[in-house]
């Protein structure tokens, strides 16, 4: 399977990553299913969402909100969520599924993780041999990983496009 992501949804996964570093950041997928997967078009970041610095959890009475409100929504569909994994003192962010966001994650929908680190050196964007992309932001490199729920019940890797980041040094 493959994610492609907009400007719009790198630029606001990244952005609610980095407003919330130090915790985690949660948001929503909307876009569209593709027959070789899907194109994330918007990633909205939620402003309610309980932070920690090694979790998230999503505020379920505005969720039933948006799903209301998104169900009106002909264009954009809710494909999934997104979240970030943030470093904690020597315990490096690593950019993979955990058990509960193993256990969460619904036949079809779309997981995709931010994990934040300081940066050792300026990366450009890349993709990544694993279907990751990677890069550095400010004083941070991040990199980002896309998982869909399968048939069966265990999450597939999937493989991240993203033509608007990669190649550039972000500064």
């Amino acid at each position: 399977m493959e994610v492609h992501l907009s400007e719009m949804a790198f630029t606001g996964m990244v952005l609610a990553a980095l407003e919330a570093f130090r915790k985690e950041s949660y948001g929503l997928l909307l876009g569209q299913t593709t027959t070789r997967g899907v194109v994330v078009q918007y990633a909205v970041p939620y402003q309610t969402a309980r932070r920690h610095t090694s979790w998230v959890q999503r505020n379920e009475p505005a969720h039933r909100r948006m799903e209301v409100f998104l169900k009106n929504l002909h264009h954009l569909n809710l494909i999934g969520d997104f979240h970030s994994h943030t470093v904690r003192g020597e315990h490096k962010a690593l950019c993979r599924l955990s058990a509960v966001d193993k256990e969460g994650l619904r036949r079809n929908d779309v997981c995709l993780v931010v994990a934040l680190n300081p940066r050792q050196k300026y990366q450009p964007w890349k993709s990544n041999h694993d279907g990751s992309l990677s890069g550095t932001v400010q004083d941070f490199f991040v990199k980002i990983g896309a998982w869909y729920g399968g048939e069966n019940g265990h999450p597939g890797r999937a493989v991240l496009q993203c033509p608007f980041a990669v190649g550039f040094i972000w500064k």
